[in-house]
């Protein structure tokens, strides 16, 4: 085994990507920043940059505004934005915002 697979063997146990199953009955992975090309980390973290789950003090645009970035950002870690957006379309604010953080919790490295 080379040095190359060995560290991509322990990056896909350190950065995960969760799936997505989709009520189509297909999948989508959401997949850890680390794991993006640049243009889709550089993208994925301008729209987390302006992301806050805590929508207790919000109003109702504000939590809009959060409810579509939290959308554009599921889209942008996506590998396939397009099924993720159709998915995310009409599914309630809470379960949105749950998914967001369930990515946040998934995704830090060091918690595989």
């Amino acid at each position: 085994m080379s040095t190359l697979d060995r560290i991509m063997a322990k990056v896909a146990k350190t950065y995960l990507s969760i799936p997505l199953d989709l009520r189509d009955g297909t999948a989508a992975n959401l997949r850890n920043l680390l794991l993006l090309d640049e243009a889709d980390r550089r993208s994925a973290t301008a729209v987390l940059a302006g992301l806050n789950t805590d929508t207790g003090g919000l109003d109702g645009d504000a939590i809009e505004d959060q409810l579509r970035l939290s959308r554009e950002f599921l889209a942008a870690v996506s590998d396939r934005p397009g099924a993720v957006t159709a998915e995310l379309a009409d599914w309630l604010p809470a379960a949105i915002i749950t998914l967001v953080e369930e990515y946040m919790e998934a995704t830090q490295a060091g918690e595989a």
